[in-house]
């Protein structure tokens, strides 16, 4: 029942969260932004606020195997091919420091969603501001 649940978690991702992400159409500094203001929204509204099911499944089971870490792993790499594409579009193609940032961006997405499952509202839109902060840094 948890892999179903996971895979259907990641469909969702794959389809609501990260589209404007892999768009070759879209502006990538936008889509990069807008996923952070949306994850935001999410977070703070409705049973977003309670954390994140897959964040929840990898901090509850963290020695799973098998087909639970394997939808794990794959929402992991659903973000990251996500930011490397918004990333590359920016570049015109790909660019050294594109698999550094796309894991910091990773990182950033998971820290929200920890500060949503612990319900630390300050930390939570502290976290927000320093993934926005952290993209205009980089001229994003």
């Amino acid at each position: 029942m948890l892999e179903l649940a996971l895979g259907h978690y990641n469909e969702l991702i794959a389809n609501e969260l990260i589209t404007d992400l892999d768009n070759p159409r879209a502006d990538p500094a936008a889509a990069l932004h807008g996923f952070f203001d949306t994850l935001a929204h999410l977070k703070t509204a409705g049973p977003g606020k309670h954390g994140c099911l897959m964040v929840n499944t990898m901090i509850e089971l963290p020695n799973a195997t098998g087909p639970i870490r394997k939808q794990t792993r794959r929402y992991e790499r659903l973000l990251i091919d996500a930011f490397t594409a918004a990333l590359d579009r920016l570049q015109n193609g790909p660019g050294n420091e594109t698999p550094q940032r796309a894991h910091a961006l990773l990182a950033l997405a998971i820290a929200i969603n920890l500060h949503a499952r612990n319900h630390d509202r300050t930390a939570l839109n502290a976290t927000i501001a320093a993934a926005h902060d952290l993209l205009a840094g980089w001229g994003i």
